[in-house]
């Protein structure tokens, strides 16, 4: 397990036997206000300051954990407050002496409390497990955190806390509840949202909640099991609960996927009998299952089965000593799931709900038809052509049928469709053909978004091929055929994987169809016509890719290639939070708004540059994970920068900063993650003329932690503090910052361009 779990509960054991802290003896049934230092700066309190009570320093636990980085939650029907912090997750409950650290059990005789309608949790217990020191200087009566090599000035430090040894864990593991965004320590304002602008590993950070800091369950909402807060979460509907067992540390060896087990199951087979199994879900639907006992031989990423409504799977040896190995499965929204143990105990299954089809439909032209079946999640089918029934069957797994009766149709090949659900938890549709032409040439797969895939019936095309080792489109220009290049219009929708390219009249000749492929870069491609006519060339992309067309005098190649293959440098810009994250909100600044439109201002000046590709992660308002876009960055560019708008409690706090850190993958390169921050903050303070905060290298931001390549994260001033508020909303500072990263990145470019 993480150090950290060291620390928690050698602090907990100190809080819960140690008659008072060196330097902080104070009476019993008394409580002081004390003050308190973060890295040389006071932090404010607005509602109820820090206190030292019953020998104890106690901190409000949602706006001091959020202003060290930490995410908080709330589980108002068990009266449980959490932390996350990496990969850990300590939960304490209210008024209670029990607490859990990743599921385990551990037992205090202190509890949080509240105060002033405040959760009040002790402060070194928090502070030590985010890595920071913490001291007290009696004299002051002033506690100070600070950053592990940070700059802070504690003044005279007369004393530190001491945890003595760790006592011994209660047995059993409890955390398979919900958890849930506390509400802000702090009223909204105006604007209706707290100033947090953090990022976690495990969850997103929420957006904020109703001011009530303890509210009671909703009306009806008296298990847990429905959050009464930030919409529905993942529900567990196991019906008997895993009782933990005493057995010798096993072995997991393999996960079985939907592939395999033929359901809607993941199982993780064992080479002996699992001791216990612990769970919980985090606020973006991630679904961590912890195996307790267990040493991992699992590949660290897992097959995702298309027709379940899970975005990733990803495991680990979350620790050693004692031994735990973690699933972790992110959930595409409020996803029924259960867990059980064989008899025998050696195998896992992790279940999950079927994938409801709530459509079919057709639509036509005159050349090919399109089958196009839609669900919760995507479906994931099996198709065959019967010739001599003049049909296509079409078999849905992990699917129920929500759609009834026959459908007629006059396409262009189908006449009619029939659908229904088969004995072994599969749906069907069958497409029978018309009598009066001839069979279909072939039939492609196609996705149609995130819940739809498309069937394509075509008479297929003619003199369109593809070379993998061109990494090219061949259209054969035999008996005369021609078109004008100047003419194609293009069109990358890069974040749907899909390049579309609109061709000249001349291309109706090619005909209608697809072609699948399937190598690292392209999945498949077809020619179809839009409803204007006109005949699009449709790639189903791998990864980013850039499309070059080359003519000869036999075809034309259109060919695909990496953008680092294109460009002498590649960007990727990334619009911090989106959608139902909007990070922070004060003094009428909608974090994921301005950053948003400060971004694409970088990418309109970085697209005048011809050597330099430009990408963003979003687009609009939508809110993609912290991994995938530390993943897409790194998949595709050589340097990354995150914008972002900075908050804090003390709303005088204002200027420019920059974080950063520098991977293992960096450690050599003439140009890091360092670098670059240098480059945008000197740029953001000569553009702009703001306070200079500095640089400050912070592991804590997944998109800087994990993207591998020179990546920053840049604040553009605070939100909270009214006048730099006011200059962020103006059109002029937006363009100053812009300008400012376009430089930066000119700048990059002029080190590391190839």
């Amino acid at each position: 397990m993480k150090c950290f779990t060291y620390v928690i509960r050698a602090v907990l054991f100190a809080l819960a036997t140690l008659p008072f802290i060196a330097g902080m003896q104070v009476q019993a049934s008394s409580a002081r206000a004390v003050a308190l230092v973060v890295d040389g700066y006071a932090m404010s309190f607005q509602y109820q300051p820090p206190i030292s009570r019953d020998g104890r320093v106690f901190v409000p636990f949602r706006e001091f954990t959020e202003h060290l980085g930490g995410q908080v939650g709330w589980h108002g029907a068990h009266q449980q407050v959490s932390l996350f912090y990496r990969d850990d997750v300590l939960i304490l409950t209210v008024g209670s002496t029990v607490a859990t650290l990743n599921g385990e059990r551990i037992t205090t005789t202190n509890a949080p409390f509240t105060l002033n309608e405040r959760v009040m949790i002790p402060l070194r217990s928090v502070a030590e497990t985010l890595g920071y020191e913490v001291d007290w200087c009696g004299d002051r009566y002033t506690a100070f955190i600070d950053t592990p090599n940070g700059n802070g000035n504690n003044g005279n430090n007369n004393a530190e806390e001491v945890p003595h040894a760790p006592g011994a864990p209660a047995p059993g593991y409890n955390s398979n509840f919900p958890i849930l965004p506390l509400p802000p320590a702090n009223p909204p304002n105006d604007n209706g949202a707290t100033d947090n602008n953090t990022e976690e590993d495990e969850t997103p950070e929420p957006p904020a909640a109703p001011a009530d800091p303890l509210p009671p369950p909703a009306d009806g909402h008296t298990t847990g099991d429905t959050p009464a807060i930030n919409g529905d979460l993942a529900r567990d509907v196991s019906t008997t609960p895993i009782l933990p067992e005493n057995h010798p540390i096993t072995t997991l060896t393999t996960m079985l996927t939907p592939r395999e087990t033929g359901a809607a199951t993941y199982v993780v087979q064992a080479s002996s009998p699992i001791s216990a199994v612990s769970h919980f879900v985090l606020t973006d639907n991630r679904l961590v299952v912890d195996v307790h006992s267990a040493r991992s031989a699992l590949e660290g990423t897992v097959f995702v089965c298309p027709s379940l409504p899970i975005l990733d799977i990803r495991t680990s040896q979350f620790s050693r000593n004692p031994d735990i190995t973690r699933l972790v499965f992110h959930l595409n929204g409020p996803v029924e799931f259960n867990l059980s143990l064989s008899a025998d105990r050696r195998q896992l299954t992790i279940g999950f709900a079927k994938n409801r089809i709530n459509d079919v439909s057709l639509t036509t032209d005159a050349g090919a038809d399109m089958l196009v079946i839609r669900g919760d999640a995507l479906p994931s089918v099996r198709y065959e052509i019967d010739l001599i029934g003049r049909r296509l069957l079409v078999q849905i797994d992990n699917a129920s049928l929500h759609v009834t009766g026959n459908q007629i149709y006059g396409g262009a090949f189908v006449s009619f469709i029939q659908t229904g659900d088969n004995a072994d938890g599969t749906a069907y549709v069958i497409a029978m053909f018309r009598d009066d032409v001839d069979l279909p040439a072939g039939v492609g797969l196609l996705n149609q978004g995130n819940n739809a895939i498309g069937l394509m019936i075509h008479g297929g095309i003619e003199g369109v091929t593809y070379e993998q080792w061109l990494r090219a489109v061949r259209i054969c220009r035999a008996n005369g055929f021609f078109m004008n290049v100047a003419q194609i219009q293009r069109f990358n929708e890069y974040l749907r994987n899909r390049y579309t390219m609109v061709l000249p009249p001349q291309a109706a000749a090619l005909g209608q169809g697809l072609i699948p492929v399937g190598d690292d870069f392209i999945d498949s491609f077809m020619l179809a016509r839009d409803i204007n006519g006109d005949t699009q060339l449709i790639f189903n992309t791998a990864r980013v890719l850039v499309f070059e067309i080359h003519e000869t005098a036999e075809a034309y190649y259109i060919m695909a290639r990496l953008p680092r293959e294109v460009y002498s440098m590649v960007v990727v810009i990334d619009p911090g939070h989106g959608g139902n994250d909007p990070g922070v909100i004060r003094n009428g600044v909608v974090e994921k708004d301005v950053v948003l439109t400060v971004s694409h201002k970088v990418a309109t000046l970085l697209r005048t540059h011809p050597y330099i590709g430009v990408y963003m992660t979003r687009h609009e308002d939508t809110n993609p994970g912290l991994f995938w876009r530390a993943g897409f960055a790194e998949a595709t560019a050589d340097i990354m920068v995150s914008v972002h708008i900075n908050g804090f409690t003390n709303t005088a706090i204002h200027g420019i900063e920059t974080h950063y850190t520098i991977s293992a993958a960096e450690v050599g390169l003439t140009f890091n993650s360092r670098h670059l921050a240098q480059l945008v903050q000197d740029h953001k303070i000569a553009q702009t003329g703001a306070h200079s905060r500095g640089l400050f290298d912070n592991p804590g931001f997944v998109v800087v932690r994990e993207s591998n390549i020179p990546a920053v994260l840049s604040e553009m001033g605070f939100a909270t503090n009214p006048a730099e508020a006011a200059r962020i909303l103006t059109s002029t500072y937006q363009w100053q910052i812009a300008t400012a990263l376009y430089h930066a990145i000119l700048d990059a470019h002029r080190v590391i361009g190839r």
